[in-house]
């Protein structure tokens, strides 16, 4: 048909072929691909106590413990759908069009697998190394504080994997510019996304937990503003808001308050118009990073969102601010961490009713885990951006 993808088939396997490079998570992971995966699908692998070793004496029995086995599995909880709609009346150029979705389509899904990975890998690691605000004077101290805190758990010999948020990479330029032309020579001709001489390899990823508070206790001014993963929001006066980005400031603070928190997650405001949401791109933005405002709590607002938020404010009250932001990156021996993903994307198509365009529906499913034996060989390395 003349509007629909030449192969489905073959489409999947551009998705996948672009989801796996963008995909750093799958390189620091055991992963498993798998043809045939369901919802609550599980891999298990117990683990049992310790053995015990004593001292011996001749012809006397030892203390023998009972084995016991402690469940622990993978879970196939994940289910991803990512869709897009075309019309091959509108846009005559198919071929173009198809290489360009599908290099969208898995781009977004791996950033979710990143995310989901990421976070599973940060909540399970035995270690916290707290890196505080870093330099080119400490950041390799920060590595090897790591690195030992991981060698203390006993977590045995291996290639070292960081998974690092972009920024960090900044502060490894800066150390090797610091330390010497050999090394900064070394540096330059071998960039800084893989080996580095603190024993790890670096992946560069922009789909890393982060988190930042807003505290806001006095009602905004008309024409603040507030920056947050790379949109502007613009305060107006209470009733005014009208174009794209706009937000009221709310009859009193408990009222903007409430606002803010329903325009950055894009839900339903106290009032019609209390903002203008931004546009569709960067709701996109917004939606793909997981970006999320909590509840205000004695005037703190907590955000979240996978990748650097980039908070700034313009207010005209000085105790409306932004604290620092902090982003938990991933350390730890390579395939410490467990990932089980479908072998490939399935790609469908749906006609609507009345109209030659085609609904395109590329879904994923996938599972992530650390295991109770591997949490020792991983640590979560925060830093204040």
């Amino acid at each position: 048909m003349a509007n629909t993808i030449v192969n489905v088939g073959k489409f999947a396997d551009k998705v996948q072929a672009n989801l796996r490079v963008g995909t750093p998570a799958i390189g620091i992971s055991t992963t498993r691909y798998e043809a045939a995966l369901s919802v609550g699908q599980t891999f298990n692998a117990p683990y049992m106590n310790s053995v015990r070793v004593q001292d011996y004496t001749y012809s006397t029995n030892a203390t023998v413990d009972d084995t016991t086995l402690t469940a622990d599995s993978l879970t196939i909880n994940q289910v991803k759908i990512a869709t897009a709609n075309y019309d091959p009346l509108q846009n005559l150029l198919t071929s173009q069009w198809e290489d360009e979705l599908a290099a969208d389509m898995g781009y977004q899904m791996g950033r979710n697998i990143n995310q989901f990975a990421s976070q599973t890998g940060v909540n399970g690691a035995d270690t916290t190394v707290a890196g505080g605000t870093l330099n080119a004077g400490n950041v390799y101290e920060f590595l090897t504080s790591i690195s030992s805190g991981i060698s203390r758990k006993r977590a045995g010999s291996g290639a070292m994997f960081g998974l690092v948020e972009p920024g960090f990479l900044d502060y490894l330029v800066l150390a090797d510019l610091a330390n010497g032309f050999k090394r900064a020579d070394a540096g330059l001709r071998q960039g800084y996304v893989g080996d580095t001489n603190a024993g790890f390899r670096i992946y560069e990823c922009h789909d890393l937990p982060c988190t930042v508070s807003l505290t806001m206790d006095t009602q905004p001014t008309n024409l603040d503003t507030t920056t947050v993963y790379g949109s502007v929001w613009t305060w107006v006066t209470d009733g005014t808001a009208a174009t794209a980005g706009e937000i009221n400031i709310g009859a009193n603070i408990a009222d903007a308050q409430a606002i803010f928190v329903t325009a950055i997650n894009g839900t339903t405001p106290p009032a019609a118009n209390d903002y203008i949401d931004l546009s569709t791109d960067e709701r996109r933005e917004y939606q793909n990073g997981q970006v999320a405002a909590a509840t205000f709590a004695t005037n703190v607002c907590v955000l979240t969102a996978y990748g650097r938020i980039g908070a700034a404010e313009t207010f005209t009250a000085a105790t409306n601010v932004f604290g620092d932001e902090t982003c938990s990156q991933l350390f730890g021996h390579v395939g410490a961490l467990d990932l089980v993903v479908q072998s490939a994307p399935q790609i469908e198509e749906r006609l609507p009713v009345a109209n030659k365009s085609v609904n395109v529906l590329g879904t994923m499913q996938y599972g992530s885990h650390v295991y109770n034996r591997m949490a020792k060989k991983l640590a979560t390395g925060t830093f204040t951006v």
